[in-house]
C-alpha cells in the first residue's frame, strides 16, 4: 500500500488539511489533485482513488478546503467567496510543490544545454503582471480582463505568421482561431514544443521564420 502523508498548510490565518497518498517518483507523471464538490463537502470520498497511487505509480493528492472537513471553520462569512478558494488551491500547489503547469507548457527548457540567455537571472515584473493580468493564468482579473480581440482579427491585413506547440499556453485551439481570423495567415504546429515553440524547436522555427520573412519582404 502506498505511503499516506497527511499534513496542514497555513492560509489566511488559518490551516487547510491536505492528504498524499504515494510519492511523487521521477516517471514523467504528474500529480493527480482532486477537488471535492461544494462549497462544504469533504475530500472523504476521494479515498476510494488510493488505489490509483500503486496501480499507475502516481501521486494523489486531496484536501479539504477552508470551511470543512478537518479545516473547519465557522463564523467568517467573508471568507466564503470564489477568490478565497481559488487562491487556496493556488495557495496548496505551491506549497507542496505541485506548481508544474507552467513548467510543462511555458517556462523555457533550463536544462544543461539551454542557451544562456534562457538561464541568466532576471527581475521579473510581478507587480505588472498581478495588476495587469490577475493572480494567475487562469484568471484574468487585472487592467486585461475585459480585453477582446477575436471579433476584430479581420482588421489584420499585414501577412502574419502564427507559429505554436503542441504543449502550448497558447493552445491550438487559440492558434487556428487566429489563422482562421487573420485572412491569408500562415499557421505552423510545431511537435515536441511548448509556449518557448522558438527555443523547442529552434533550428526549425529559425528555418521557416527566415523563409517566411524573405517570402514577404
Amino acid at each position: 500500500m502506498a505511503k499516506i502523508t497527511e499534513g496542514y498548510m497555513p492560509f489566511m490565518g488559518h490551516e487547510t488539511y491536505y492528504r498524499i497518498v504515494g510519492e511523487h517518483k521521477d516517471n514523467g507523471k504528474a500529480p493527480l489533485l482532486c477537488l471535492h464538490g461544494g462549497p462544504g463537502s469533504t475530500h472523504n470520498y476521494f479515498e476510494v482513488l488510493d488505489n490509483v497511487a500503486d496501480d499507475d505509480q502516481r501521486m494523489i493528492v486531496m484536501y479539504d478546503q477552508i470551511g470543512c472537513g478537518n479545516s473547519y471553520l465557522d463564523g467568517h462569512p467573508e471568507l466564503w467567496k470564489k477568490e478565497t478558494w481559488m487562491s487556496e488551491l493556488i495557495a496548496l500547489r505551491q506549497h507542496l510543490g505541485l506548481d508544474e503547469y507552467m513548467a510543462r507548457y511555458c517556462d523555457l527548457w533550463l536544462g544543461e544545454d539551454a542557451p544562456d540567455c534562457c538561464k541568466r537571472p532576471k527581475k521579473r515584473g510581478d507587480e505588472a503582471y498581478v495588476v495587469g493580468w490577475g493572480s494567475n493564468e487562469f484568471v484574468p482579473s487585472g487592467s486585461l480582463r475585459d480585453f477582446e480581440y477575436i471579433d476584430r482579427l479581420g482588421e489584420i491585413t499585414v501577412p502574419s505568421l502564427i507559429m505554436s506547440g503542441i504543449s502550448d499556453l497558447c493552445s491550438p485551439l487559440i492558434a487556428k482561431t487566429m489563422h482562421d481570423g487573420i485572412k491569408g495567415s500562415e499557421w505552423i504546429l510545431w511537435e515536441r514544443a511548448r509556449h518557448t515553440c522558438y527555443v523547442d524547436r529552434h533550428d526549425d522555427y529559425c528555418v521557416e521564420l527566415i523563409r517566411w520573412m524573405n517570402e514577404h519582404d
